[in-house]
C-alpha cells in the first residue's frame, strides 16, 4: 500500500518529527493494523493477538468481521488501536457518570460503557442525526442498558448537565491527518486551512464540555490529527479559560508507545511508527475538587408515567418472559416504553435508555433492545454454540428449530444475547431486525 500525501503536510511532519520522520513516512507504505476491542470472555474463532499496552485490545485476521456472529452478539467492536488508547488512559470506578460528547460511530462509548460497569450512567451524544443512528445501532448491538443516546449541540448539553459528569470525553472533529492511510479520499480532502478551521470549532466544543465536568472529574480530549494548532493549541486555550483544570499523567504503558506533546509533555502523541494504529493525540485534564457536584441534571424530566392500561400489559408481559429481580425503572417517552433510570431531556433524544417496546391493539410488541439488554434474564433461553447451524440461520432471518415451551424467548450465543424469537410448536419465529440480518446463508 502506498499513500499520496499532501506536500504541506509532509513538510510540517518533517519539521515536527526530525530524525524520526523517515520511520513515520515508511508506515504509509504498509497496510493499516486491523484491531478490535473485546468486551466478552469468549473465543472468537478467528486469529487474534493481544496488544500489550491496551487492555481488551487485539489485532485480528478475518474477513468481514461485521458479519461474524460474535460481532452481532456484541462481543467485540472493531476499532483502531490508537483510538483505543484514549479511554484506556482513564481510571474508572463503579457508578461513574460519563459523557461522550462527540460519540459517533461509538468506539469510545463502547469502551466507556464497558469499563464503567452496570452501575454507571453514560450520555452518548452525536450532533449529526444520521451519525446518531449509527451510534445508537452500536449501543444496541453491544447490549448496554445504561446508555442514553442524545442528538444535541454542545451548548445545549452544557445547559442540561452543568457540573455533573465524572468523565467527559471529547473526541473532537478534526482535520483527520491520522486517517490518511485508512481512507483513500482523506488526503485529497485535506487542505492547509483545515487545521485552523477545526481548531476554532474544537475550542468552542471544549468551552461547553468544560462546563459539564463535576468537581474532581476529568475531561479527556482526543483527536486523530497531528496538527499542533488542533492538539496542544486547543488544550492550551482550554486551560487558560478553565484554570481549575490541570493536565494529568497518562499510564506508563501508554507513555512507552507514544511521544510527549509539543511543549506539553503530559499530553501524548501516538504515531504509527511508534505504536500500532493510525495516530492519535490524547490529553487527560482533571478539575479541582473545589465547587459543588450537581446531583441531578438542569432540565425538566421528559419521562412520562405509563398509562395504567399500558403499564398492566407491559408488566404482565415482563412477568411472563423474565426472571424477577433487578427492578426496571419503567416510563414512557414518545411512542415507546422504556427502562430509563435517569432523567431524560424533553427533546434531542434518540434513545432514552433500554427500549422495551410498544403496546399495540392491547398487546405488547417487544423491541430488539429488550432482548439484547435483558436476554440473559429470560425464562426461555435458546442457548447456542458457535458451531450450531441455527446461529447463522437466525442471523439471516430464518425460522429455527427450538425445543422449548411456546412463548417469547431470547437467543443467546455462548451466553451473549443475539435477539428474540417467538416459539410455537417447536419452531422459533424470527424477530431479528431485517436491517441487521446477514445475507447468503
Amino acid at each position: 500500500m502506498s499513500v499520496s500525501l499532501p506536500q504541506a503536510f509532509l513538510e510540517r511532519m518533517s519539521s515536527l518529527l526530525g530524525e524520526e520522520y523517515p520511520a513515520f513516512l515508511a508506515e504509509y507504505d504498509k497496510d493499516s493494523t486491523r484491531a478490535l476491542y473485546k468486551t466478552a470472555e469468549v473465543e472468537l474463532g478467528f486469529p487474534t493477538s493481544p496488544i500489550g499496552h491496551l487492555p481488551h485490545g487485539y489485532t485480528f485476521d478475518t474477513e468481514k468481521p461485521g458479519n461474524h456472529p460474535f460481532h452481532h452478539a456484541g462481543a467485540f467492536y472493531v476499532q483502531d488501536p490508537s483510538a483505543m488508547a484514549t479511554v484506556s488512559a482513564v481510571p474508572f470506578r463503579e457508578g461513574m457518570r460519563c459523557l461522550d460528547l462527540c460519540a459517533s460511530p461509538g468506539g469510545k462509548t463502547v469502551q466507556m460503557a464497558h469499563r464503567m460497569g452496570k452501575e454507571g450512567f453514560l450520555v452518548s451524544n452525536e450532533i449529526n442525526p444520521s451519525r446518531c443512528k449509527v451510534l445508537y445501532g452500536n449501543v444496541e448491538r453491544m447490549g448496554f442498558g445504561n446508555v442514553q443516546v442524545t442528538n444535541a449541540d454542545p451548548k445545549r448539553i452544557a445547559a442540561w448537565y452543568p457540573d455533573f459528569f465524572d468523565l467527559v470525553t471529547v473526541d473532537a472533529p478534526c482535520s483527520g491527518e491520522g486517517m490518511f492511510r485508512k481512507y483513500e479520499n482523506a488526503p485529497a480532502e485535506w487542505s492547509e486551512n483545515a487545521p485552523a478551521f477545526c481548531a476554532a470549532r474544537q475550542k468552542e466544543i471544549l468551552h461547553y464540555a468544560g462546563q459539564t465536568v463535576a468537581p474532581g472529574g476529568c475531561l479527556l480530549y482526543a483527536t486523530c490529527t497531528f496538527s499542533v494548532e488542533e492538539n496542544e493549541g486547543s488544550v492550551k486555550a482550554f486551560l487558560e479559560e478553565f484554570p481549575e483544570f490541570t493536565l494529568e499523567e497518562l499510564p506508563t504503558r501508554l507513555q512507552a508507545v507514544s511521544s510527549p506533546g509539543v511543549d506539553m509533555p503530559l499530553a501524548r502523541r501516538f504515531y504509527p511508527h511508534k505504536a500500532a494504529g493510525e495516530g492519535q493525540f490524547v490529553a487527560l485534564l482533571k478539575r479541582s475538587d473545589e465547587g459543588l457536584r450537581r446531583d441531578a441534571p438542569a432540565f425538566l424530566d421528559g419521562r412520562e408515567v405509563i398509562p395504567y392500561e399500558e403499564l398492566k400489559i407491559l408488566q404482565d408481559f415482563l412477568e411472563s418472559v423474565m426472571e424477577k429481580g433487578g427492578d426496571l425503572t419503567l416510563c414512557k417517552y414518545g411512542k415507546y416504553l422504556y427502562s430509563a433510570p435517569m432523567p431524560v431531556p424533553k427533546e434531542n433524544v434518540f434513545s432514552a435508555g433500554v427500549t422495551l417496546g410498544t403496546v399495540e391493539k392491547r398487546r405488547f410488541v417487544p423491541h430488539h433492545q429488550l432482548f439484547k439488554c435483558f436476554g440473559s434474564r429470560f425464562l426461555r433461553k435458546l442457548e447456542l454454540e458457535p458451531d450450531d447451524k441455527r446461529v447463522m440461520q437466525y442471523l439471516s432471518g430464518a425460522e429455527i428449530d427450538c425445543d422449548l415451551p411456546d412463548g417469547w424467548a431470547a437467543v443467546l450465543l455462548c451466553g451473549l444475547p443475539l435477539g428474540g424469537i417467538k416459539i410455537s410448536g417447536g419452531r422459533g419465529k424470527n424477530h431479528y431486525p431485517k436491517g441487521l440480518r446477514v445475507n447468503g446463508v
